[in-house]
């Protein structure tokens, strides 16, 4: 059996750009896939904040955002001055709807669609 830790290098390489929407969100799902596919083991920590930063090119405001993001889906806990440990590999239910901003609103029904089933007037 494999106990090596996860370092950065088990996280993909890629170049994230502000035309694919906010820094924050595409890193947030980059590191959505190796959490949720055990890479990240329940209980192991994530790569420092600064280590994350300098591997995707980004700031440490976005990568704190980031994680703020998949704590807030309950897959990790932040900690103070030390790397953030996995807490789950999918995202807890949560039936309430946290819009920050009107951003947030438009994101969530991007592909949503509206089917009219009658045009008829409903009592």
């Amino acid at each position: 059996m494999d106990h090596s830790v996860p370092t950065i290098e088990s996280l993909p390489k890629r170049t994230l750009g502000r035309a694919n929407g906010p820094l924050y969100r595409q890193l947030a799902d980059i590191l959505r896939e190796p959490i949720g596919n055990g890479t990240f083991p329940v209980g192991g920590e994530l790569p420092k904040e600064a280590t994350i930063a300098e591997h995707f090119g980004v700031s440490l405001i976005t990568v704190r955002q980031a994680l703020r993001d998949l704590e807030a889906d309950g897959l990790i806990r932040k900690r103070s001055a030390k790397p953030a440990v996995v807490t789950a590999r999918n995202p807890s239910v949560n039936l309430s709807w946290k819009f920050k901003n009107f951003a947030d609103m438009a994101a969530f029904t991007k592909d949503a669609k509206l089917a009219v089933k009658s045009y008829r007037k409903e009592v």
